[in-house]
């Protein structure tokens, strides 16, 4: 199934990623420095301002900025913001709707209301109609590049494109014309084209399980790698660094890895890099140095990730004491001296709407002056920008919402206490189901679900994917009507999605034995590409293996969903919850005799030993 939320993510979370991440990641985010963490570790303490507050206030007791008002103060606010409605509506007189122009005409005029009225006045651009999409220009095709290639003219590659060179590698469709491609080109030995060294590497992977395949993919990989110091060559040191870590060992897989990690200009693999690293500091003890810089990096720029998650476990303590046990503090308004933007003037705007219970025109005007402080995030003060996330999830904003929220955790770490974690992580459209437990009837764990749906459609029930997949969790109507007689306007209805969604997880969940990575990467790719994957990659070690699946957009899918499940039972479990952590460090391997890992025994009898395992399915 196509993403497309997934994709916003990974810009966050990581860290968070960001999101996670929410992207994040959706929580990534790029590194500022790797050398040291916790250098940023409490909160500054707030000057005697009126406008502070603690964040669960604001939550459960509805505090806001207008109740620091004076009355009449408040009067004329609420008169201007009656006035607005009415003009949006058509209530107004054409007197005062003239008028109001007149007030607004002057340039300079920074007022919420002036700026949202006159946008509503513009009229709305019709819809485009898609543009062709334009014929690709002039080129070698994918046969003439093939031929090139089995007769060794690799010189006539030098003025094509990379996207020419893929699309050549990509025409063959047997190994035996492949490897004699791959040797007629053996001439390129001083670094010429490394992309055709990545190229010939990632096609080969479907040739796998082959030990003399995948050795050669591996000097493929180490090729390009070496050769190139930019994008491509981080990914193939990537799927080089994995490839050494399944069949050579950690030593071997080092020099990748630490290119991976502490490349600051390319941030995708950053999480992974930094993980890998930790997981081989016992075969790595003459880098502790390294090591100890893997790990403060990991703990300061992506905290709430899975793999800081599973790393911590080799430190204890790490994960429980990352939630401050205080509460968070919040900025309601900023100090005049520091509102240059007029900031507080549009949470005004927002507070009075909702005060006159106009919603759709305070989420306007929250919208939009939540997108400027993104645009400007840099010059808004942290504790501000976390009262502006609280007044974006009352509204469901949650997509939004997350955006603010994953750079706040990963720069500002004193942010994160319960409150503020139950705002990234929030319980959306799942309340009566935790409470009647109807989704443990439908035979699934209600906290599976809800980390699925957060990174699917963010909780937003007409989410609709480039793909045309629909609602919380993004059915695919030919997937939906395989379990049910429904409409396509029917899967935007929150009951009838998740219903669905749950049948068509279980059905996932039961296809692999209860194997819940598995299962999610079959939701997100198809359980055809899963089958053919663990064909590809035959390991016993769960982290390795989703790491090892070619498609980046479903490995972080897999990530992103646990590192969700974590925080979810972390946040509303009862009792003590399992940690991944302990999953983790209960599955170790042991390192074989050929420079392999096999697992333990414990480890064999764990059906996900590395993420997290639902019972009784």
């Amino acid at each position: 199934m196509k993403i497309w939320l997934a994709k916003v993510f990974l810009g966050l979370l990581i860290g968070v990623s960001a999101c996670s991440h929410l992207g994040p990641n959706g929580d990534k985010g790029q590194e500022k420095g790797l050398s040291s963490a916790g250098e940023e570790s409490l909160a500054p303490k707030p000057p005697p301002y009126p406008y502070a507050r603690v964040l669960s206030k604001v939550i459960h007791e509805g505090e806001r900025g207008l109740a620091q008002l004076a009355p009449d103060q408040r009067k004329e606010l609420v008169a201007q913001a009656t006035l607005y409605s009415q003009l949006r509506q058509g209530e107004a007189s054409e007197e005062q709707r003239e008028q109001f122009l007149v007030d607004c005409s002057d340039e300079t005029s920074a007022s919420p209301w002036c700026f949202l009225y006159k946008r509503s006045l513009e009229r709305p651009t019709p819809p485009r109609r898609a543009a062709r999409r334009a014929p690709a220009p002039a080129g070698a095709s994918a046969v003439q590049v093939r031929r090139w290639l089995l007769g060794g003219q690799v010189e006539s590659l030098e003025s094509l494109s990379e996207r020419e060179i893929r699309r050549g590698v990509a025409s063959f469709r047997d190994l035996s014309s492949l490897k004699r491609a791959i040797d007629r080109s053996a001439q390129l030995d001083n670094c010429e084209q490394p992309f055709l060294s990545l190229a010939f590497a990632a096609k080969l992977e479907q040739f796998l399980p082959s030990p003399e395949v995948r050795e050669l993919a591996l000097n493929l990989y180490e090729k390009a790698s070496n050769c190139d110091g930019g994008v491509n060559g981080v990914r193939a040191g990537y799927r080089a660094a994995l490839f050494n870590l399944w069949v050579r060992g950690c030593p071997q897989a080092f020099p990748h890895l630490a290119k991976i990690a502490f490349h600051g200009e390319v941030p995708d693999y950053h999480t992974r890099g930094l993980y890998w690293l930790l997981s081989c500091r016992k075969d790595l003890e003459d880098q502790q140095e390294i090591i100890d810089r893997a790990h403060a990096a990991l703990q300061t720029h992506y905290p709430l990730s899975l793999q800081n998650i599973l790393a911590s476990s080799w430190r204890e303590g790490e994960i429980e004491s990352l939630i401050r046990s205080a509460d968070v503090e919040i900025w309601m308004r900023l100090p005049q001296e520091e509102d240059s933007r007029g900031l507080n003037a549009w949470l005004e705007a927002v507070e009075l709407l909702d005060d006159l219970e106009q919603g759709r025109l305070a989420r306007e005007a929250l919208v939009e002056v939540s997108q400027r402080i993104l645009d400007d995030e840099a010059f808004t003060e942290p504790r501000f920008r976390l009262y502006v996330a609280a007044l974006l999830s009352t509204h469901g904003e949650h997509l939004m919402k997350f955006r603010h929220l994953a750079p706040l955790f990963r720069d500002h770490q004193y942010l994160i206490g319960e409150s503020s974690m139950r705002l990234f992580y929030p319980s959306s459209y799942f309340e009566s189901e935790l409470e009647s437990g109807e989704v443990e009837r439908w035979g699934l764990d209600a906290f599976l679900l809800l980390s699925l749906i957060r990174q699917e459609s963010a909780f937003q029930p007409r989410a609709r994917s480039p793909a045309g997949a629909r609602g919380l969790m993004q059915l695919m109507p030919r997937t939906a009507r395989s379990f049910e007689r429904v409409s396509l306007e029917a899967l935007y209805d929150p009951e009838v999605n998740k219903r669905i969604g749950a049948k068509y997880l279980n059905q996932l969940l039961r296809r692999y034995d209860g194997d819940v990575e598995l299962a999610l990467a079959a939701y997100n790719a198809g359980p055809s590409r899963v089958t053919e994957w663990l064909r590809r990659y035959p390991t016993e070690d769960r982290m390795l293996m989703v790491d090892l699946f070619p498609f980046r957009e479903t490995r972080e899918y897999v990530a992103f969903i646990s590192r969700n499940y974590f925080w979810y039972n972390t946040l509303y479990g009862e009792g003590v919850t399992r940690s991944l952590a302990q999953d983790a460090e209960s599955a170790k391997v042991d390192q074989g005799d050929d420079g392999g890992r096999e697992p333990t025994a414990e480890a064999k009898s764990s059906q996900s030993p590395f993420f997290f395992k639902i019972l009784n399915m």
